[in-house]
């Protein structure tokens, strides 16, 4: 990212501020993988388009 590193520090602080006025969100979807074995399952689900939010693979 040294091509972008004149940006980071505005980019932080308004990300920042999104988050403690709490207008950022953070998502988790609500679907459960477990196991490493399911990792390709859950890689597909990405694939598709359907996650909302970060998707969790659980060990």
């Amino acid at each position: 990212m040294p091509h972008y590193k004149e940006y980071i520090p505005v980019a932080r602080d308004r990300l920042l501020n999104l988050f403690y006025t709490d207008k950022l969100k953070v998502a988790i979807d609500s679907n459960q993988f477990n196991g490493i074995k399911s990792i390709p399952a859950a890689v597909e689900y990405l694939l598709t388009g359907k996650n909302c939010g970060k998707l969790v693979v659980r060990f």
